[in-house]
């Protein structure tokens, strides 16, 4: 998978738990002026910095997406212990 199409993905992740790239960008310090130039084309990042930065992006994502199945999962726990299920 090439680097835009990374992003891209993570964005559309982002969009799923109602955040937008800048967003995420910001709550995992990653800055997002630099994904914005990868993106446009106007730098092409190192492989050590892209790395890192798309990293750090997926992990706030995965910690997001595991708040919210958290919740949700607490939300519909039926009284005495068993979940619902499908």
């Amino acid at each position: 998978m090439d680097y835009l199409t990374r992003i891209d993905a993570i964005e559309d992740r982002a969009q799923g738990v109602n955040m937008t790239l800048h967003e995420l960008c910001r709550k995992s310090e990653v800055a997002y002026h630099g994904i914005s130039r990868w993106r446009s084309g106007d730098v092409n990042p190192t492989v050590r910095v892209l790395e890192r930065d798309l990293s750090q992006l997926e992990r706030a994502l995965e910690q997001e997406e595991l708040r919210i199945f958290s919740m949700l999962a607490a939300k519909f726990a039926t009284p005495g212990g068993s979940r619902l299920t499908a």
